[in-house]
């Protein structure tokens, strides 16, 4: 048996998230039914992490077993004649069976677009968040400055998440304005919660516009009151970057 390291873009909108579900079309489906097609084996893809409908990829990483005899670049070349237009393998690599997508990966990046526009973008649709007030982006990047590290990201937490502890740690986070003009939210942390990113920018955003203050955060990282974290950024903004491992 061989193992096989996936590096995976996708086009989220039309899909449920990456991990299989009853109520639509996960790109796990996808990526595991095109597998079947070219290996004539039933192959169970593990991915480094959960993304919710609507949130997209650039580097999404899975990795699986298989007896596929042949040279692995055939195998991407194949998967990609099957795969869908918004699902790609842009990397492919055999590595040790030791390796694991998900329990070996070290960090993740992510990225969240948004940008600032009385009137709607018709290219931005699905791809970024439009803001509709004017935001105070040294406000929020001073507010960016209270996440990283080790804490108890309870507020930031989906309310039906499965997990043992809401403690993270984040690496780093930081705004940036790209040559278009949508200010990028770029976050890089050992491991996120469900949602955390999108509540995490959902709290910068109201602190940008002036209805919160740094201090609301503050309390929110301390007292960890999921009810009080107010808005989540919708997920079409959102994009895993990178996995670290």
């Amino acid at each position: 048996m061989r193992t096989i390291k996936l590096t995976i873009e996708y086009e989220g909108s039309l899909f449920v998230g990456w991990q299989r579900q009853k109520n639509g079309i996960a790109v796990q489906e996808v990526i595991e039914n095109a597998l079947e097609k070219m290996t004539g084996e039933e192959i169970k893809v593990i991915g480094a992490g959960r993304t919710d409908s609507g949130v997209h990829a650039l580097g999404q990483v899975a990795s699986f077993s298989t007896n596929f005899p042949h040279d692995i670049t055939k195998l991407r070349d194949g998967l990609n004649s099957i795969l869908p237009e918004t699902v790609a393998v842009i990397k492919i690599e055999e590595v040790q069976p030791s390796f694991h997508a998900l329990r070996s990966s070290k960090g993740k990046h992510y990225r969240y677009k948004m940008f600032v526009s009385p009137i709607k973008r018709p290219l931005y649709w699905g791809r970024a968040w439009r803001i509709k007030y004017d935001l105070d982006l040294d406000l929020m990047s001073k507010a960016c400055k209270l996440f990283p590290g080790v804490h108890d990201f309870k507020a930031f937490c989906a309310a039906k998440a499965d997990v043992k502890t809401t403690v993270r740690e984040i690496f780093s986070i930081q705004l940036a304005v790209s040559h278009e003009g949508l200010i990028c939210l770029e976050i890089k942390g050992k491991g996120f919660l469900r949602q955390m990113v999108r509540r995490i920018t959902g709290a910068l955003v109201e602190v940008g516009r002036g209805y919160r203050n740094i201090s609301w955060i503050e309390d929110l990282i301390e007292k960890g009151q999921r009810a009080e974290a107010g808005i989540t950024a919708p997920p079409y903004g959102l994009y895993l970057v990178e996995v670290y491992y």
